[in-house]
Parts: C-alpha cells; sequence; structure tokens
C-alpha cells in the first residue's frame, strides 16, 4: 500500500498531498499525516458532505482525519479475522 503525505493550509482552504515528506511544499502548509490516495478522496468527499463551502479550520480537519484513520483500521480489522 502506497502513503503520501496530507498538508493544510487553513489561510487558503488547500489541501495538498506529497510522495515525500515536506517536498516542494509552500508556505503555510501543516502537516496532517500519512494517507493512501483512497483515503485521501474518501477524506475530502466527507469535509464536501459535511461542511459544503463552509471554511474549515486545521482542528476540524484533523479530527475527520483521525476519524476516518480509526475507521479504515477498523474496516482492515474485519476483513483479516
Amino acid at each position: 500500500m502506497s502513503y503520501i503525505f496530507l498538508y493544510y493550509n487553513e489561510q487558503t482552504q488547500k489541501l495538498r498531498s506529497r510522495k515525500l515528506p515536506f517536498q516542494d511544499l509552500e508556505e503555510g502548509f501543516i502537516l496532517i499525516g500519512a494517507i493512501t490516495r483512497t483515503e485521501k478522496e474518501f477524506l475530502v468527499e466527507i469535509l464536501f458532505t459535511r461542511f459544503g463551502e463552509k471554511e474549515i479550520t486545521l482542528k476540524q480537519i484533523q479530527r475527520y482525519y483521525s476519524e476516518l484513520k480509526n475507521f479504515c483500521e477498523r474496516v482492515k480489522s474485519v476483513v483479516v479475522n
């Protein structure tokens, strides 16, 4: 499974992903964590469904990222067992 690094800039309201940590990163982006491309797409869908065009804080991004990662880990454990 291939992971990418997810970053968020609260001022510009943009998510960025990179294959390597801090690779060609613009100023103001904060590391959220490692994530697969599929998980990233799912996270973006969740955020859009929840917030639409409203602004999203760094804390909210971190919360939904954490909840998604926990959910994915639970699903993986069900599949493996």
